[in-house]
């Protein structure tokens, strides 16, 4: 858990040195700004959050729902949001969903989860949020 820590405080420590403008770019009106990546991460944490604490008292298996990223993206707005406030918006809810798995992985990690026609552990997805994560941290970066 305390590699996770460090990502988040890693690139929290990277995201804050980014300037409004570069971020704010749209190369294409059908793809995401470097802001509206680092909302849709946030909005990730929301959903993720609420899995994990609801897991905690579901039956097995715990069934999921997906949500429609695209749409969570345009109707939060994060475009004309600033920077800072959706980046510490990112933060604050990253470490709360760390303190989440921090006191309850251990004891629910084998938990099935199921998603559409798949079964996955609760391991699983908190490992899967974390390359999630990465990824879209690595293109906000690049």
């Amino acid at each position: 858990m305390i590699a996770y820590f460090n990502m988040v405080n890693d690139a929290y420590d990277h995201l804050k040195k980014l300037d409004e403008s570069k971020v704010s770019l749209k190369l294409n009106s059908k793809k995401w700004s470097k802001k509206e990546i680092l909302g849709h991460l946030c909005d990730s944490c929301i959903n993720n959050y609420y899995r994990f604490m609801h897991l905690q008292q579901s039956k097995k298996p715990y069934v999921l729902e997906k949500y429609d990223q695209e749409r969570w993206v345009e109707v939060r707005g994060y475009q004309e949001q600033s920077w800072n406030e959706t980046l510490e918006l990112w933060y604050c809810l990253n470490l709360s969903l760390l303190n989440v798995l921090d006191k309850t992985l251990d004891e629910h990690a084998d938990h099935p989860v199921i998603i559409g026609e798949e079964t996955f552990t609760y391991q699983y997805l908190a490992e899967d949020y974390f390359d999630h994560l990465q990824h879209h941290l690595n293109q906000i970066f690049s």
